[in-house]
């Protein structure tokens, strides 16, 4: 069974909920999936999904937009510089949307999508963003269909699973134009073995 919520862009006068992140806690504890769409439009907040089962979808790449400017910088450690964050729960599902952060090329470390929810999925969703654009934090993950935008370290920790376990999975990395001389660096340096991201072909 799925339940679902929808959410209209700003501004909100008549609508149930104010924020995106208010939706997930209207759902039910059970383990029935809970949707919730996503309106066509800016939505300019931070969003931390921490239930399990959640779908979270929009009205297409480049319409349903979720975007911040929270960096390393400005004093926000990587994984709370996240416009986007699901973490605490288990299957969390994006897709049909961008999530961004515009903190700009010179503030560091500034997550547009931080996942950390085991057994997560993304489909037809862009990352944009300049450093750690995509933080794969933990656990086990597939993406399809999905485009990362950045000009380092775009998808930060974990390691790449492709070729014949891909499962399917399609995940494009976009070098931006960087601001320095140095060559754009996908991924970060830092691996563990236990957690997967399929990108596949």
């Amino acid at each position: 069974m799925l339940w679902c919520h929808q959410i209209p862009p700003p501004p909100r006068e008549h609508s149930t909920f104010k924020s995106i992140a208010e939706a997930p806690m209207r759902a039910p504890l059970l383990p029935a999936r809970f949707g919730i769409h996503v309106m066509a439009g800016m939505y300019e907040e931070y969003v931390t999904m921490s239930k399990s089962n959640v779908t979270l979808f929009g009205d297409g790449i480049g319409n349903t937009i979720i975007t911040g400017r929270h960096n390393h910088n400005d004093g926000f450690t990587t994984s709370f510089s996240a416009s986007l964050s699901d973490c605490g729960g288990r299957r969390f599902i994006g897709a049909y949307m961008t999530v961004r952060n515009e903190a700009g090329t010179n503030k560091n470390q500034a997550v547009a999508m931080r996942a950390s929810a085991n057994h997560a999925a993304f489909y037809r969703c862009n990352f944009e963003g300049y450093q750690d654009t995509l933080y794969p934090e933990e656990g086990n993950q597939f993406y399809k269909e999905c485009q990362i935008y950045g000009t380092i370290d775009f998808f930060n920790v974990g390691p790449l699973v492709g070729g014949e376990d891909g499962g399917g999975g399609t995940l494009v990395v976009v070098v931006a134009d960087p601001p320095w001389d140095d060559d754009p660096m996908a991924p970060a340096t830092t691996f563990d073995d236990d957690d997967d991201i399929i990108v596949g072909t």
